[in-house]
């Protein structure tokens, strides 16, 4: 196996899938990992697209070395689905796509592989993210993030992207703590929820900027097993601009990489999403960042004892 991903390093193929990975290698029974598409968009509230994301990360992701040099490994032996069965359920029914998607993360982990979600807007995140918990009772969700997702609805729809989060606290049983990472904006109500709330740390992106909260300060708020979830737009939109909101001011790709190859360290995921990318046409960027952050998380669990 070892000489065929060299091989398929010099010489990528042309297969429709996440890293373009020929069948020995996105064999979907066997793979340690099954990257879903979730083009799921019925809420976005400012720039729309992010419909068009999973196909965007999944295109940028056929120019990611499949070997990591900072890991000093490759991720792709253990296997890399990619899977569009949810495509069929992002017509705007959003409670259609919480059964399937509820399913197929359900499936996937029971089996002992890890579920990866592409969204979409950050509402396809609540189905995981409860299939997760039925499996994991003292889940903690990680969310990175600008915005906290906080609202109790948002034009007037309880599945709003700006309601993700609401959301998934009310799952029964719900996540031992809701740990809120890069956030710098919100309404009055979100924040009253924040600090009413004693499953939510919100560590704010000014905060961490300023060194006033460091790391190990927020993976002291990390308890069990971690459901990890990432809105590109937590990432500063000078490396990442191609998001609905592109809010100043947020974190780096050095420090998102530390944070998560920390989390990882202290709490293997056991499923994770990256949503709301809107792609630019001609601007690829965080096409790219987006596909790169995906495969360096599957990266670091792989590289993690079962």
């Amino acid at each position: 196996m070892e000489n065929k991903l060299d091989q398929l390093e010099c010489d990528p193929g042309e297969f429709d899938n996440f890293l373009s990975l020929p069948p020995e290698y996105s064999d979907s029974q066997i793979s340690e990992f099954v990257v879903f598409t979730a083009p799921f968009e019925k809420t976005t509230s400012y720039r729309k697209g992010t419909a068009l994301g999973p196909e965007a990360i999944i295109e940028a992701s056929r120019q990611v070395e499949l070997f990591d040099f900072e890991l000093g490994r490759s991720a792709v032996q253990k296997g890399i689905a990619t899977d569009r069965s949810l495509d069929a359920f992002c017509d705007g029914d959003y409670e259609k796509f919480d059964v399937a998607a509820r399913a197929v993360a359900a499936t996937t982990m029971r089996r002992g592989a890890t579920p990866v979600f592409i969204g979409g807007e950050h509402s396809i995140s609540l189905a995981p993210a409860a299939a997760a918990l039925e499996l994991y009772p003292d889940l903690t969700v990680v969310q990175i993030d600008a915005h906290a997702d906080l609202r109790d609805s948002y034009d007037g729809d309880k599945y709003s992207h700006a309601s993700a989060m609401r959301r998934v606290l009310e799952i029964e049983p719900g996540p031992s703590n809701l740990v809120q990472v890069g956030i710098r904006s919100g309404c009055a109500e979100e924040f009253r929820t924040a600090e009413s709330e004693p499953r939510i740390r919100m560590f704010t992106a000014a905060a961490i900027h300023s060194g006033r909260v460091s790391i190990d300060d927020i993976l002291d708020s990390v308890k069990g097993r971690v459901y990890l979830t990432i809105d590109l737009d937590g990432i500063d939109p000078a490396e990442a601009p191609a998001v609905g909101t592109p809010e100043p001011g947020g974190l780096s790709w050095r420090w998102t990489l530390e944070f998560i190859e920390r989390l990882c360290a202290l709490s293997k995921p056991v499923a994770f999403d990256l949503v709301e990318l809107c792609p630019i046409p001609g601007d690829f960027r965080s096409d790219f960042l987006s596909a790169k952050l995906i495969y360096r998380i599957i990266g670091l669990i792989a590289g993690q004892a079962k």
